[in-house]
């Protein structure tokens, strides 16, 4: 409602994206350009009884990012929240229910809010050295400009940020094919570590996107994907610590070409590619776990850049785009 008391929206808006057993027991905090977030009770969905779930919304009503399970501790119930939240973007809710140490007690969870400015952002470049440069932007100019690590002197570079922290993380190819990377902590850059790799792999022409990193929108997990020069790699990154490095299996040849795009309402991927025969294929990960391969188009002779995918930010459904070897362009849905 505005403030006349009149409907801002011609229909009533679902909160909730989960919609298996109950949703009950909402509350609301609203900062003061209009953006706001709400906590309710959800059955079932932590994995065991009642669990507290946030979302948080822009100020036009519309999703930023995806639900998040506020309570850690999932065993029973946890519920009955209340919420509330400053202009600096700090949140905090608290619930009742069972805990680590009392069997049934108030807890609370503290949160820092991404901004939804769409002014807000940061500027990530190659010079002339191996050190890439930033620069902020604070909504009216850009700051001045700082080095990162010496990660690589790029031709490409790929970059996604945290939804729940302060971190970004970027993955290019330099000048000899070499995939590397960095990430960002919220105050410093560093290498990514040797245990993924050094480099993480390479491919045959530095202007093919033989990398990409996105982010899970509800666990705020980030997930890497790239060529070793052979298969397609992986690892996922907690905030505190990566995981080993897995192979992705699929039925194309070598992989040359990878794109990767992350569902805004929950922690799915989907992840395209176009191997060294110009055949384009399609997976999908559920948060834990590879699967569903779509085989696009196995015509040779194709361009190895001709893919893409993105997802619908309200109806979470995603869209593959590819090309074959006439003038049309093609897409799939899942």
């Amino acid at each position: 409602f505005d403030s006349s008391g009149t409907r801002l929206e011609a229909d009533d808006v679902q909160v909730n994206t989960t919609t298996s057993v109950d949703q009950i027991e909402p509350a609301i905090a609203m900062q003061g350009d209009g953006s706001f977030v709400v906590s309710w009770t959800s059955v079932d969905q932590d994995g065991d009884a009642r669990g507290v779930v946030l979302q948080q919304f822009n100020a036009d009503g519309t999703k930023n990012g995806g639900e998040v399970i506020a309570n850690s501790y999932t065993i029973s119930d946890q519920h009955i929240s209340q919420i509330t939240v400053n202009d600096a973007g700090n949140l905090v809710v608290v619930w009742e229910g069972q805990g680590t140490t009392d069997t049934y007690g108030v807890w609370a969870q503290r949160y820092t809010i991404p901004s939804t400015s769409a002014n807000d952002g940061i500027a990530i470049w190659r010079d002339a050295s191996t050190t890439p440069q930033t620069s902020d932007w604070d909504g009216s100019s850009f700051g001045s400009t700082t080095a990162t690590a010496p990660s690589g002197d790029y031709r490409i570079m790929q970059g996604a940020e945290a939804p729940t922290r302060d971190e970004i993380i970027i993955i290019g190819v330099d000048e000899s094919s070499q995939i590397t990377g960095e990430i960002w902590d919220g105050s410093s850059w560093s290498v990514l570590p040797g245990s993924l790799g050094s480099p993480l792999g390479t491919v045959t022409q530095s202007y093919w996107w033989g990398m990409d990193v996105q982010y899970e929108s509800q666990s705020g997990d980030a997930l890497m994907v790239w060529t070793d020069g052979a298969n397609i790699e992986y690892a996922t990154w907690d905030g505190g610590s990566w995981s080993s490095v897995n192979t992705i299996s699929y039925s194309g040849a070598t992989p040359r070409q990878l794109q990767l795009a992350a569902n805004p309402n929950s922690d799915e991927m989907v992840l395209v590619v176009s191997d060294s025969n110009s055949e384009d294929f399609t997976l999908v990960w559920n948060g834990s776990s590879w699967g569903n391969e779509q085989v696009l188009d196995q015509v040779a002779g194709d361009d190895r850049t001709d893919i893409y995918v993105t997802y619908e930010q309200q109806s979470g459904h995603a869209m593959v785009v590819y090309g074959k070897t006439d003038t049309d362009a093609y897409y799939r849905t899942w």
